[in-house]
């Protein structure tokens, strides 16, 4: 990242009203730096695997640093970050939602070997 780069990333959007605030600060933001040529917009005619449903892909003309954008929608909570950090943080949530699976799992099975221990006895 540089100067002419976003001085801010998000990897959530904690609420409706904070992505709005961000949407209005970027409209503001990128339309200084599109008139300047300080940012461009890359087009998005497929979803990049490593960053998931981005909708928005703007590149850093100084430094080279691609910036993806992937709106908020009912419990996806979005992000606004570099390409190669929106990667990680969405392997860091896919890891993190394998073990909340096999925690489920987990507590089902002693709930289930209890119930039959329960009508052994």
């Amino acid at each position: 990242m540089c100067a002419d780069c976003f001085e801010t990333s998000y990897y959530e959007f904690k609420t409706e009203w904070e992505f709005e605030q961000f949407a209005a600060m970027l409209k503001q933001v990128l339309r200084h730096k599109f008139a300047t040529g300080q940012l461009r917009e890359l087009p998005v005619d497929e979803p990049v695997a490593s960053t998931g449903q981005a909708e928005q892909r703007f590149l850093c003309r100084s430094c080279g640093t691609t910036w993806v954008l992937s709106s908020p929608d009912n419990a996806w909570r979005g992000y606004f970050l570099p390409e190669a950090e929106a990667a990680a943080h969405l392997s860091r949530l896919a890891k993190h939602d394998k073990y909340r699976r096999l925690g489920c799992l987990a507590i089902l099975l002693v709930v289930l070997a209890l119930g039959l221990w329960r009508l052994m006895r």
